[in-house]
């Protein structure tokens, strides 16, 4: 595991530099979230291309999606985005943002659901239920998406749609897919195939062999 992945983003203007470590903060002020030791650090220090944060309810899947779209949030034209299934489920996710991204000086603009960095780096929020949901992203580029609870996307399309959008011409930026499941739904089949299936639970990379890309399982624990 190298020091670049370290969950700690610190500071966002001019004086200001990214540290490593398990808290986030300023010059000024402190914002302490730091990662579980076990599955949840794992995950997020994970480097693979694409990463499964799994198991049962609870376990801090949704946070460690969350944060882990900060890791590179001080770079300038960075954007990530946050999807969930429907906009009652997003809206809980974005109100959970405010206390934490606004005490590290990025502005809400409410109109485009999204973060706007000091850096100029974006922080965004989307929803779909479909895969005709998913082209709305057409045409657009993101370093870092994230799905909560894919295993209610019924079709695996959706998520290999939105992997064309994470992507980047900037060398020292890199992309990231990840995702977080619970057992069941009706993407269960697909998720288990994609992931569980040729994986190990400890977050060991996978490379597959058609594609050549990385992934990762990391089973969650309560």
């Amino acid at each position: 595991m190298g020091g670049w992945w370290r969950f700690a983003v610190v500071g966002f203007g001019q004086g200001r530099v990214p540290v490593r470590g398990g808290r986030v903060g300023t010059a000024k002020h402190t914002v302490g979230w730091t990662p579980h030791a076990g599955p949840q650090t794992r995950f997020l220090a994970s480097g693979v291309r694409s990463g499964l944060y799994g198991g049962a309810a609870g376990g801090g899947k949704t946070d460690a999606l969350i944060y882990g779209g900060l890791q590179q949030i001080h770079i300038p034209g960075y954007r990530a985005l946050f999807v969930r299934r429907t906009f009652p489920e997003l809206r809980e996710v974005m109100d959970r943002t405010h206390a934490m991204f606004s005490r590290m000086g990025a502005r809400w603009v409410a109109s485009d659901k999204r973060w706007v960095f000091p850096s100029g780096a974006l922080y965004e929020f989307g929803y779909a239920e479909s895969y005709r949901d998913v082209l709305q992203f057409q045409g657009q580029e993101f370093q870092y998406i994230a799905v909560d609870e894919i295993g209610l996307w019924p079709e695996r399309r959706m998520w290999d749609f939105l992997d064309t959008r994470c992507r980047t011409t900037n060398p020292n930026v890199r992309s990231f897919m990840r995702c977080s499941a619970n057992p069941g739904g009706p993407g269960h089949g697909w998720v288990k195939a994609h992931w569980v299936d040729v994986c190990v639970p400890d977050g060991t990379p996978f490379i597959d062999p058609r594609s050549g890309l990385s992934r990762a399982y990391v089973h969650a624990r309560v």
